[in-house]
């Protein structure tokens, strides 16, 4: 404020308020989750507002005991399959179907190591735990191995962990929710947010560390004293080795009480069930697992050479997932009533109030496996668009339920390369760009410099800052820039298609989803006669 003119500028205040969910509870997999905003909230900072929730992952009833998690890299982001947000009297504002699968993009490629951290803080991906590999070289890096620390379960002593409750604090990825600029819900007669959840074996993992031959422990001998598992041996115990693996206290086996162990050679032949676990205890500094039954082993298993993994998840294991005490976290804005009353009197006698932001608009178009020339005519109909992102999904289901559990690459969210050669789009009657960007390299997790040039470009577009390409290969996207800067391009009306060639020596082996997200600018008019949204 100045000493010799006066300063019209009226400071406003800030407060969070809680929403919570209208309809309910708790939640299971594929219910909707309702959420009113009331128009008394007026104004609020929709980027630093968010989603509050508690999440338990269930083990199948009935079923033997394992340790269960979500999704290592999306976290609490994985539960949410489609959003909508409409106004208090029913227009919608904004939909983005397969919301999971672009919420993926922007956890793989706007991220590094102080984010993937703070996300393991507050909104349940789990990062990897170096006391937990398992592997005393620590060569097999994995986001799946945390199992002292993990958010999902406890981790006694005895060894009998319990799945838990976990509170996460969840960003919305939407359009209006990462926008800085304030939301006026008075104008909009208040908000409706419908949240549907993801189906449970899609986001519900194990750890890597109990099943996967590359990382599960290995085996010292019957006890501490005694090497090896010789041919016909009667046991109830069994010893992991402390040399080989990094296994030095119970609350690091990736194994718990009433989890069913099985023991086998390094190939993963000649597998014997060992029994289920009665208890977990350390002896002289080794974990030794013990079963409530004597089991006599036919075949011998070398020390350190012998695998020790779970076998708790059949091909019917079914876990599920509890949400609960859901509220919508609103940053609001306190503005003076009086300059509330002013900004409504002006929209209803000087014209119409504006707001632009950013979104997504999902176009998915389906390729058959054995397809080596696919083109994909996209109708687009919106009239400011920023990039696209196209991300090819391995729409195939996996055959036992499960696989799903063990399946540690984000099957059905994760773009995939699926021997891809290169791409092109034609729009507006001209090939972009005017030579095909060549993919091959990412077929053997490699790097392709022009196709993250123009990816790099698509992503900076659209809001989400390029900050980390590690994922690059295992997240396959086909970016596209079609403006820079504050420019646009009009889509209504356009022979829109992309062009994908596979032409390497296999042809691709997967039926696959392209979910093509059109990063576009929405405008919602606001006047006396109503509300009007553009895209």
């Amino acid at each position: 404020m100045s000493f010799w003119t006066s300063d019209s500028r009226t400071p406003y205040g800030q407060k969070s308020v809680s929403i919570v969910a209208e309809n309910g509870k708790q939640f299971n997999q594929n219910a909707k989750i309702s959420l009113v905003v009331s128009p008394d909230i007026a104004f609020f900072q929709p980027s630093e507002s968010y989603l509050a929730l508690r999440v338990k992952v269930n083990e199948q009833a009935g079923g033997k005991a394992t340790r269960l998690q979500l999704d290592s890299l999306l976290g609490g982001q994985s539960l949410i399959r489609n959003i909508r947000i409409l106004t208090g009297s029913g227009t919608l504002i904004e939909e983005i179907q397969d919301y999971n699968v672009l919420a993926n993009i922007i956890c793989s490629y706007d991220t590094d190591k102080n984010i993937r951290n703070k996300r393991s803080m507050t909104e349940g991906s789990t990062i990897h735990n170096p006391t937990c590999a398992v592997d005393v070289t620590d060569v097999n890096e994995t986001d799946y191995n945390c199992a002292n620390h993990n958010p999902y379960f406890s981790s006694p002593d005895d060894g009998k962990s319990q799945q838990q409750w976990v509170k996460l604090q969840i960003p919305l990825h939407t359009g209006i929710f990462r926008s800085k600029k304030i939301f006026p819900v008075v104008s909009t007669s208040g908000l409706r947010i419908e949240i549907m959840l993801e189906e449970a074996k899609k986001v519900i993992k194990n750890l890597i560390t109990s099943t996967d031959p590359k990382y599960c422990p290995k085996l010292y001998g019957i006890s501490a004293a005694t090497a090896g598992i010789a041919i016909n041996t009667a046991t109830k115990t069994i010893a992991l080795s402390k040399l080989a693996n990094n296994i030095k206290s119970v609350a690091q086996c990736p194994f718990k009480v009433g989890e069913e162990i099985t023991v086998s050679d390094a190939d993963g032949s000649n597998p014997e069930i060992f029994g289920i676990l009665s208890s977990i205890a350390m002896t002289t500094g080794w974990v030794i697992l013990t079963v409530a039954t004597s089991f006599t082993f036919t075949k011998a298993h070398i020390t350190e050479a012998a695998l020790v993994y779970s076998t708790s998840i059949g091909d019917t294991y079914a876990p599920t997932f509890t949400v609960d005490e859901v509220e919508l976290v609103l940053q609001k804005i306190e503005v003076p009533p009086d300059n509330v009353n002013a900004m409504l009197k002006a929209t209803k006698e000087q014209g119409v109030m504006k707001y632009d932001f950013l979104s997504f608009q999902n176009y998915k178009f389906a390729q058959q496996a054995g397809i080596t020339q696919a083109t994909m005519n996209l109708n687009l109909n919106n009239s400011e668009i920023k990039s696209i992102l196209s991300v090819p999904i391995d729409s195939q289901a996996l055959a036992k339920a499960g696989d799903y559990i063990k399946n540690h690459f984000q099957h059905g969210f994760v773009g995939i390369a699926d021997n891809i050669s290169n791409y092109q789009w034609m729009y507006g009657g001209v090939l972009n760009p005017d030579r095909r960007v060549p993919m091959s390299k990412l077929n053997s997790n490699k790097i392709e410099q022009q196709h993250l040039v123009e990816l790099e470009k698509a992503l900076v577009v659209a809001g989400i800052h390029a900050k980390s390409f590690r994922r690059n290969s295992h997240q396959v996207v086909i970016g596209r820039a079609l403006a820079l800067q504050k420019g646009s391009y009009d889509g209504r009306g356009k022979d829109f298609n992309l062009q994908v060639a596979y032409e390497e020596t296999a042809p691709p082996a997967k039926n696959k989803i392209f979910n093509n997200f059109i990063c576009h600018i929405r405008s919602i008019e606001i006047s006396s006669t109503g509300i009007n949204v553009q895209s």
